[in-house]
């Protein structure tokens, strides 16, 4: 059960699903609706090319980057109040000048899920590095995100990537408790090729599930999450991913690379993300 949903407004192309997916959230348990509308002018102003062109075209191209955002974050926020009207439930406006990231952080405290876009969620000048937004937001410990694809789609399969760490374990757990989408059918997958420790895991895992209500199917497939786990959710028509920060290393992102960040940078589906 949620009560207040916080939906970022960022006037990107993944902005009017997370307004959707927010109001069918929002609709199912009665929730409040924060819509939140942060634009940066400083760093808007630091995009605009300074090389090859004079100061006064410089200026200029900065000043019509500006303005190009603003009236995008003002086309979310009137696409929010849209949707809402007429719905009989609760919303907010939030509209702020400051680091993207930390005003989602500190408005997030007093709420129970946000709701971003998958990728591109600053794309247009607000924040310096775009792609790193939702692994920022998941390692300041905001949970859960549900990161919207560039096309809504009804949750009817929903997959938990469990790997059997603490993260990976916290992640399932708030799914599950959350009850978001009861009637979806759900599939709990670990990739290894240890047979005997993944039966264990799955065993356990299916067990609490069960325990909260929740009905479920498990897999073991061989091979590593970060080269199986998208092409698995493909084959099995999976609409969301439940996936847990794995917590790697700088070194180990570095050299192997780390699920967590390749499936957001690569899912072409929703996920749910905790940390």
């Amino acid at each position: 059960m949620i009560r207040r949903i916080l939906v970022g407004l960022t006037g990107t192309p993944y902005t009017p699903v997370a307004i959707q997916r927010a109001r069918e959230l929002a609709k199912r348990h009665d929730a409040l609706v924060t819509g939140i509308a942060v634009s940066n002018r400083i760093a808007a102003a630091n995009v605009a090319p300074l090389s090859m062109v004079s100061l006064v075209d410089a200026e200029r191209l900065r000043a019509e980057r500006i303005t190009t955002i603003e009236q995008r974050i003002d086309k979310a926020v009137a696409d929010f109040e849209q949707a809402f009207e007429g719905s009989g439930l609760r919303t907010d406006v939030v509209r702020t000048q400051s680091n993207p990231v930390e005003a989602l952080c500190r408005h997030w405290r007093y709420h129970d899920a946000l709701v971003l876009g998958l990728r591109g969620l600053f794309e247009y000048g607000v924040l310096d590095e775009p792609r790193d937004a939702l692994m920022k937001l998941i390692g300041a410990g905001v949970r859960p995100i549900i990161a919207v694809s560039s096309r809504y789609r009804e949750i009817n399969r929903v997959l938990i990537a469990y790997s059997g760490s603490m993260e990976s374990a916290k992640t399932m757990k708030r799914f599950v408790q959350l009850r978001l989408w009861p009637d979806a059918a759900v599939r709990i997958v670990h990739f290894s090729e240890n047979t005997e420790r993944a039966a264990k895991l799955l065993s356990n895992a299916h067990d609490y599930c069960r325990d909260w209500g929740m009905e479920t199917e498990t897999d073991a497939p061989p091979g590593t999450a970060d080269k199986r786990l998208l092409p698995y959710a493909e084959d099995w028509s999976a609409d969301m991913i439940v996936l847990g920060d794995s917590a790697c290393s700088v070194l180990e992102r570095r050299l192997f690379g780390c699920t967590v960040e390749h499936v957001i940078r690569n899912a072409p589906i929703p996920l749910f993300l905790a940390h």
